[in-house]
Parts: structure tokens; sequence; C-alpha cells
């Protein structure tokens, strides 16, 4: 059989499109909440990122203090959670890793164990992994969580809970660039959207009555850390309903900080500013290395002084 130039000419620009695919891409196209993390611009933050590989070891299960953990974390570029309908219980996690999927796939074989356990038209292959989730909160026994995943590109997987079955079902895919636009946040180490209904808004009332938020956590000056939210509201009436129940958070936030240390409380309360223009209301604040730091701290004592011998998360 003769093959012509033009048909490997395709083949060559279809793969090479596949290896260097967008994350963004493959989210269902009208997905109600996504977050994006960069792991890439946390890793530029010593403090942020040497607390969030704590957490990842804590929360996974994954041995305390193994090398490979920290370059399990280290071979991925950026981590995007999705909820495609806020009022149902369904989460896909999509990573976009810095190199090829393979060096991801034998880092995470290396340190937890994987299981091939089916074939996806022909091509795709999905994998089980099982992470032990340690006790964080007492009297809370620690519990065991199956993943499935698989690669939809070489630098792209998409991972669900138990199975993927529900992703698939979606078959209109690919964010679109209005939305594309409020995870392009210049230094953010996690940009944002959700996007409420009536629906959502009737079963969590609770939850500020907006139609839509947009958020970022940027890398600042000298290790600070900023924070900007945007907030979208049918009309004016409920902007100020929002404003006034961003503040409750707010004040809600000092209260827990007070119990680790009274100036960090100070600084929280200082630093946050809530505003309002129309139907919009804005929350920003830029939060200094010191803070963070201290934050850290308390967190991490926090935690040690919940897995004390005698407490009843640590009793097997």
């Amino acid at each position: 059989m003769k093959i012509s130039a033009s048909a490997v000419l395709l083949v060559f620009l279809h793969a090479n499109l596949l290896s260097a695919a967008e994350t963004l891409d493959f989210i269902p196209r009208h997905s109600s909440q996504v977050l994006q993390i960069s792991l890439t611009d946390i890793s530029r933050m010593e403090t942020t990122r040497n607390d969030m590989i704590r957490s990842f070891l804590r929360q996974t299960g994954l041995e305390k203090g193994r090398n490979g953990s920290e370059k399990l974390i280290s071979s991925i570029d950026k981590i995007v959670i999705v909820t495609p309908v806020l009022t149902k219980a369904e989460t896909f996690v999509f990573i976009k890793t810095k190199g090829k999927g393979s060096e991801l796939l034998r880092r995470l074989n290396e340190e937890t164990g994987l299981r091939q356990i089916s074939v996806k038209n022909g091509n795709l292959t999905e994998y089980w992994i099982t992470l032990r989730e340690t006790g964080m909160i007492p009297g809370v026994a620690p519990r065991k969580r199956t993943f499935v995943f698989t690669f939809l590109a070489d630098n792209v997987a998409v991972i669900a809970k138990d199975s993927l079955a529900g992703y698939w079902k979606y078959k209109n895919r690919g964010l679109p660039e209005r939305k594309r636009k409020y995870l392009k946040v210049p230094q953010a180490l996690a940009a944002g959207f959700i996007e409420t209904d009536p629906e959502f808004l009737r079963e969590n009332p609770f939850f500020p009555p907006l139609q839509e938020a947009v958020y970022s956590l940027a890398a600042g000056p000298a290790g600070s850390l900023r924070i900007q939210v945007r907030a979208g509201c049918p009309d004016e009436k409920t902007a100020n309903q929002t404003q006034m129940l961003m503040q409750q958070y707010i004040m809600i936030g000092g209260m827990l900080l007070n119990q680790t240390g009274p100036e960090l409380m100070q600084e929280w309360m200082d630093t946050i500013k809530v505003s309002r223009t129309g139907s919009a209301v804005f929350l920003s604040g830029v939060f200094s290395r010191n803070f963070l730091d201290r934050l850290t701290a308390a967190s991490e004592k926090l935690a040690e002084n919940r897995q004390l011998p005698g407490r009843p998360e640590n009793k097997r």
C-alpha cells in the first residue's frame, strides 16, 4: 500500500499538536466551576511550595520524607479542578505535565503502584490508583480513595473518582475563550471562576447570591501573595447583600486566626478590603511574606497536635 507524502505530513502534525495540547481543550465546555493551579509558579514561592508538599503527603498518605513524592509534584505543570454542574457531585481533575506523561506514570508507579484496568477506543489506557488518606480530623477514621485516570494527550491526563464514565458523557469539550481569560492572570498560583444557577442557590442558602465569581491568587513582590475576587450579581440590591456577607466571612476568618495568634488576625483584618461598584462586588488584599510564614508555622503546629499519640485518629 502506497502512503502519500501529504498523509505522512498530516499524521506528523496531528501527533505534534496532540503532544502540545492545552488542558483547557479537554474540559467540558459549559463547566460551572473551574480552578487552575500552577505548580510551576508555586514552586517559585518556597514557603507556599513546602506547605503544599507537606499537605499533599499528609492527605494522600504517601510516605513522608521520600524524595520521590517531591519529584512527583515537580513533574506537574498545572492542575485544573473542574465541576461541570454544581448541583451534581461530579468532579474531574486534569493534570498537565512538564514533559511527557510517561514520566509521571513512572513516578506514580514508584510511589503508589498502578494497575491498568481497561482500554478505551483501542488507544486510551485507563489506570487505577488507590491512595490512603491519613486521619487529619479527630475522631474520623482514615479512608482509602480509588481514582481512575487516562492520558488524553502526551502531556494531559484526566482523573476521576472510581470511574471515568461520567467524563466520557461530555462530548462538547473545550473551554470558551471568554472563560479562558479568567484563568490567564499574570503570576497566578491559582485562578478560577464559578457560575451559579437558581437551583444551586436554592440548595445552598448560605452561598452569596451571585451569578458569577472570578478569583485569583497571585505572587506579589518580596514573596507576598495577592488575592483578587470579582463577584457579579443580578442587581445592586443583591450586590449589597453579597458585600455584607463577604464582610461577615472576613470577620469569621479573623476569629479563627485569632486562635493561632492575634497578630495574624490583625493583619488579616487590615489587609482584606471589600468594595462595590454597581452590581459587582470586589475583594482584594496583599499578604506579606511574614504573614504567610507565620500562618504556615501555625498550620503545621495544629496538624502536629492533631497527630499526637493517644488522639482518636491515631488509634488503629
